[in-house]
This record gives structure tokens, C-alpha cells and sequence, in this order.
């Protein structure tokens, strides 16, 4: 889902569906956005910026953009991607310092209470630790994370999260997942739009070496673009609200430059 601005009033905010399936959603007085993600029935999520505690930052809006329910969702979340049935994964960042936040990765339901959250390394500590989320994807009910300090790939799904294992080198900016295989996108410095593919295996998953960059179409850098992952695509957004769509196929099979 993708917002616009509406070019008749600078209070109102057009919320278009990639997948064409339902009208736009007009949303008045919603400055400050932080993301927006489709739900089921037409309904919309909206995240807001705000940071006081306690201070709700989160609404669902029906398909006329009329008010649902509103809820605080932490600090920082920097990461939103709703599910099929109606739930709602966050990955926080490194600033989110309050209950809900401090768990880095939780899953919310359609009235945006907590459902699941990452446990603490005190509860598991089997598990990788995840301070900052660097990039999330969902795929059906499933969530993948990437996450600073230990860089695992982890998989949560309902109540059971799974250690995939450490991807090297650190620093991704976004996972594309299909089925059995995936792609690691970026990394720190000169890597920042390195394309490393990944193969999931019973238990676990196998990075592959670089198969390229990610550039836009005219060839140009990709760096100050944000990046957003779901399922097998990936969608890049710059500042002039110019809107990219790569899928995994065409990261890992298509041209090369």
C-alpha cells in the first residue's frame, strides 16, 4: 500500500492498494504519518511519529476512512506489515524504550493488542539477540526478521520463533522470501546495495555469493531510497514519492548491469 498526498488539500492523505483489489481510502487530518498497511474488508492500519508514552500512534480506519479503533504501539516502529487475517508485525528500532517496544519484534491483532512478542534473552537465550530490527518481511501469517546486534535470519510464526542461523556479512536492508529460496539486500558501506542470495533448508539457511546490485532503472543509486519487503517483492520509495517494484525472480534471475 502506498500513500499520496492529495494535490487539492495538504490535510488529507490518499492511500492507494498495489493490488488494485479496493477504492482508494481518503484519510483527512493524518499528518505525521510513519507507515500505512492494507487489512482485510478495506480497511487500512495507519502508524503515526508520535513518541510520548502513552500517546496513541496507531488507528485502523475503514474503507471510507472513518475511525475504528486507535492504540500506542511503542516507540520506534520502524518496520509495519500486516497479515491476511488482520495481524500486524512491528520491528522496533534501537530507540523504542517502553514495554511493547523493548521486545523488538511483536505481532498485533485486529484491534492492535499484543498478540506476540520477541522474547527476552533472560526467557530464551538460545535465541540471537535483536536490538534493531534492519528489515522485516511477511509472507502469509509468517514473519522473517534481520536484526543488529547478532544478524540471524529468525522466523516467528504464531507462538513458535526459530533461529535460521547467521547472515553474513551484516547489514542487509531488506529480505525477499519465495517459497525455499531468498534474497539478502544491502549491506554496510560499499555494500550497501549488494543482492546475496539465500536457500532455506530444514532447520536452517544457506547464503550464496553476491549475484549483483540493486540499482534503479536508469542505473542510478539506490542508496538513499527506503526499502520494503513482502513475500517475493520488493518495493523501493524515494523522496519525490517515486514508487519501484522488483521481485525476487528478477533480483536473482533477471539482467545484470
Amino acid at each position: 500500500m502506498a500513500l499520496f498526498q492529495s494535490r487539492v488539500r495538504e490535510d488529507r492523505m490518499l492511500a492507494h492498494r498495489l493490488d488494485g483489489d479496493h477504492p482508494v481510502v481518503v484519510l483527512d487530518d493524518m499528518p505525521h504519518l510513519e507507515a500505512v498497511q492494507p487489512l482485510p474488508d478495506g480497511k487500512v492500519l495507519l502508524i503515526g511519529r508520535h513518541r510520548t508514552v502513552g500517546r496513541e500512534n496507531a488507528q485502523i480506519r475503514d474503507a471510507d476512512g472513518r475511525l475504528i479503533t486507535s492504540a500506542f504501539v511503542g516507540h520506534d516502529p520502524r518496520h509495519v506489515l500486516t497479515t491476511p487475517s488482520g495481524s500486524t508485525w512491528i520491528g522496533y528500532g534501537e530507540t523504542a524504550d517502553d514495554d511493547l517496544g523493548l521486545h523488538k519484534l511483536v505481532r498485533l491483532n485486529d484491534e492492535l493488542r499484543p498478540q506476540w512478542w520477541y522474547p527476552y534473552a533472560s526467557e530464551r537465550p538460545d535465541l540471537p539477540t535483536v536490538f534493531d530490527v534492519y528489515a522485516l518481511n511477511v509472507t502469509g501469517e509468517t514473519a522473517w526478521c534481520y536484526a543488529y546486534t547478532d544478524f540471524h535470519l529468525v522466523q516467528a510464526f504464531g507462538d513458535t520463533v526459530t533461529d535460521l542461523g547467521p547472515a553474513p556479512p551484516g547489514g542487509a536492508r531488506a529480505v525477499v522470501v519465495d517459497g525455499g529460496r531468498g534474497a539478502l539486500v544491502g549491506g554496510y558501506g560499499p555494500e550497501h546495495d549488494v543482492i546475496r542470495p539465500f536457500h532455506l533448508r530444514p532447520g536452517g539457511f544457506e547464503v550464496g555469493a553476491p549475484v549483483g546490485r540493486l540499482v534503479l532503472p536508469e542505473g542510478d543509486d539506490v542508496g538513499a531510497l527506503g526499502l520494503t519487503a513482502r513475500g517475493a517483492d520488493l518495493y523501493a520509495r524515494s523522496g519525490n514519492s517515486s514508487l519501484y517494484r522488483v521481485t525476487l525472480e528478477e533480483l536473482l534471475d533477471g539482467p545484470r548491469a
